[in-house]
């Protein structure tokens, strides 16, 4: 599990935006055995934004 969360993560990290910060909530829903994390991006100690994304690549048409 701790390598799916590095995953997450990491591909997290690539929608960032300067002195963000990103939580990535340990609790996860499955759906269709593909497992999807909640992303909370925050800055000043305030929410900026959220993304819900998957700890493998799935396509458009899926999600």
């Amino acid at each position: 599990m701790d390598q799916t969360l590095k995953r997450v993560h990491k591909r997290a990290k690539q929608h960032k935006k300067w002195l963000e910060k990103i939580t990535v909530n340990h609790f996860h829903r499955t759906i269709i055995q593909t497992r999807y994390f909640l992303i909370l991006y925050s800055k000043s100690m305030q929410v900026r934004g959220s993304a819900i994304l998957s700890d493998s690549e799935e396509s458009e048409r899926d999600a």
